[in-house]
């Protein structure tokens, strides 16, 4: 009876579950449990094709630490085709199918095409260049459909449910690409141990494409769930000729609110893209972490993301979006400070920083999710998201770049701290950290504009 009466307590009216997902005034219940799925999907397909499984397919295929800096940062480049989506979608309608059929071609090229270029028995030289022509296409297929994606799940998340599902989608969604990535990280090592490969492909090639199988089922649902979330007619502009459609593009800048708000995701993006990849490198490389070790830190951290949820949910509804957010940038700055010290010795440290991250992460990820939707009108909301995607990658673009003229100017260059030898790919963190504590100081400051001093739940 306790069990049943836990159960109606999570999914009673008020509680997040209920306000989430079950509630259904609005006749949107069902879509917003198609979105929280296709938000899963594709949380499952990220971590089983990016990261450090797609740093480790580079290193398999005899990439350099450069071309793997360049791919990084031409996929934050490509967010420039979100130029398009405004012209392309903001005339229809309907654009569900649209949408669709161009999430087919993304993951036919991202899984399919990206997973098979390593095996075919070419150059290495000429593997490296379709690779990179290949991850520019899906890129920018991806990215064109990225903003009517959020377009269309916005209609079925009303102001008043927003914080709810974020809340909810986010948690849910950082578990099990945790316990994914642990799953994966155990497959791989032990095929790399016990020597296990097929089609004369080395061990760890064959591991990876297990893996990006798996990714293969999970896109096959998230489409399943795309195309059972309702969509309704879009408020469109009407003026529809291509130069209405250029004006769509700059209409989001005439808006100091949104602009200003949404800066503060922008400079996020900056500040992590400058570590970019070279961390996984640094693990994977000096300090030979396997795999499953790599993501056994999440998974460890998962209950600390279950059980900070309700936490910070409570202060959510306490305090303003400008203070919890500030909290949450020091918090990462403090992680990333801490990531140099990180050695073979020290792998406490790599433990520690992970848990402290999670953290901080479950509000931070909440609020940067609510950021763009604060103030954006009804009206035009593609060509919205559009700019917002577009400032966001192009400030993670920079900061890639900002990353990879970091790493080739210091070189071998190392310095000694707190009795620890860095070398670059070690102290660029602490770069990072001290941007995320000027973020920390420029957030804060809104909490003295009551225009902005608002809670997101």
């Amino acid at each position: 009876m306790a069990r049943f009466s836990f159960f109606r307590k999570l999914t009673a009216p008020g509680s997040l579950l209920g306000e989430a997902f079950l509630e259904n005034s609005d006749g949107c219940a069902g879509s917003r449990r198609c979105i929280l799925g296709s938000t899963v999907t594709t949380g499952l397909i990220t971590t089983m094709t990016a990261g450090v499984y797609f740093t480790g397919l580079l290193l398999a295929m005899g990439a350099s630490e450069s071309y793997i800096g360049y791919t990084t940062a031409i996929t934050s480049f490509s967010g420039l085709f979100q130029l398009l989506t405004p012209l392309l979608l903001e005339r229809f309608p309907r654009r569900k199918s649209i949408l669709l059929m161009a999430k087919i071609v993304y993951h036919f090229l991202n899984i399919i095409v990206i997973g098979v270029l390593p095996i075919l028995p070419i150059a290495t030289p000429l593997k490296l260049v379709l690779f990179m022509v290949t991850l520019i296409a899906l890129n920018a297929i991806n990215h064109i459909a990225t903003p009517g994606i959020s377009a269309w799940q916005m209609q079925s998340l009303p102001l008043e449910k927003r914080g709810h599902f974020y809340t909810v989608s986010n948690t849910g969604v950082a578990v099990l690409n945790k316990i994914s990535a642990f799953l994966a990280g155990i497959l791989l090592d032990r095929f790399e141990a016990d020597g296990t490969s097929a089609f004369g492909i080395s061990p760890t090639l064959t591991a990876i494409l297990l893996i990006r199988a798996g990714a293969l089922v999970c896109a096959v649902l998230e489409c399943c769930f795309y195309a059972k979330t309702k969509e309704f007619p879009y408020e469109t502009a009407s003026d529809n000729t291509p130069a209405g459609g250029l004006r769509l593009l700059a209409l989001p800048l005439a808006d100091k609110r949104f602009m200003k708000t949404i800066s503060l995701p922008v400079f996020w993006g900056f500040v992590v893209g400058i570590v970019g990849a070279y961390f996984n490198i640094y693990l994977l490389e000096e300090v030979h972490m396997s795999y499953s070790l790599i993501s056994l830190g999440g998974f460890i951290s998962m209950p600390v993301a279950l059980l900070s949820t309700p936490l910070w949910y409570k202060a959510m509804r306490k305090f303003t979006w400008p203070k919890l957010l500030t909290v949450t940038l020091l918090g990462n700055a403090f992680s990333y400070f801490c990531n140099p010290f990180i050695t073979s010795s020290t792998l406490f440290i790599y433990f520690f920083c992970i848990v402290c991250g999670t953290f901080f992460d479950v509000c931070l990820n909440v609020i940067n999710s609510n950021l763009v939707y604060l103030h954006m009108p009804k009206a035009n909301r593609t060509a919205y998201f559009s700019l917002f995607s577009i400032l966001k990658l192009l400030g993670t673009f920079l900061g890639n770049y900002t990353g990879i003229l970091f790493i080739q100017l210091t070189g071998s260059f190392r310095f000694t701290l707190f009795g620890f030898s860095l070398g670059n790919k070690q102290y660029i963190s602490l770069l990072s950290s001290a941007l995320f504590v000027a973020l920390a100081i420029w957030t804060f400051s809104f909490s003295r504009n009551k225009e902005y001093n608002t809670r997101i739940v």
